[in-house]
């Protein structure tokens, strides 16, 4: 069975980031879509690898995908790929910005890695959203403002400060 790995942060998980993993899901359906939390070591993180780990477990149980598994990765992404025999990985942009950032992640996944990424362009009504602004709006007091931004388990334990 082929395995393809999407890594992120996800911190936390948009609905951005769960469409990008349903059209993996649905474009490759007889595969492992392994959903990897990954740790960013230049960003100070809002919430757990458990938090954020049980997160996308329950928007991935809602919309029932099957064929996907959330793992957490600590230390190189590159190094689970290749202990984990990984054949692809996925990646997506929304704009001009990501597609620099993502590039370089390609070429130095390439190289430490020897796998290859496919893109997937972010859907346009999530082409402004991100875990950034889901923390600002969060920290700010305006947690009613993530609603349409974030998944419904997400979403209801940010508003029952329920996730840490």
């Amino acid at each position: 069975m082929q395995k393809l790995i999407f890594p992120g942060s996800f911190d936390p998980i948009t609905l951005g980031h769960l469409d990008i993993i349903k059209r993996a899901a649905k474009t490759f359906p007889y595969s492992n879509i392994i959903v990897a939390v990954a740790f960013n070591q230049d960003k100070k993180h809002f919430f757990s690898g458990e938090e954020r780990l049980s997160m996308i477990e329950k928007s991935i149980k809602e919309i029932n995908l099957e064929n996907v598994e959330v793992v957490i990765v600590e230390g190189i992404v590159s190094k689970y790929i290749l202990e984990n025999d990984i054949n692809i990985v996925i990646r997506s942009f929304r704009n001009n910005t990501d597609i620099e950032n993502e590039r370089i992640i390609e070429s130095f996944t390439k190289k430490t890695a020897n796998v290859e990424t496919i893109f997937f362009t972010t859907e346009p009504e999530h082409s402004t959203t991100s875990s950034s602004l889901v923390r600002l709006l969060v920290s700010s007091g305006f947690v009613e403002k993530i609603e349409d931004i974030v998944p419904t388990s997400v979403f209801k334990c940010l508003m029952e400060n329920t996730c840490k």
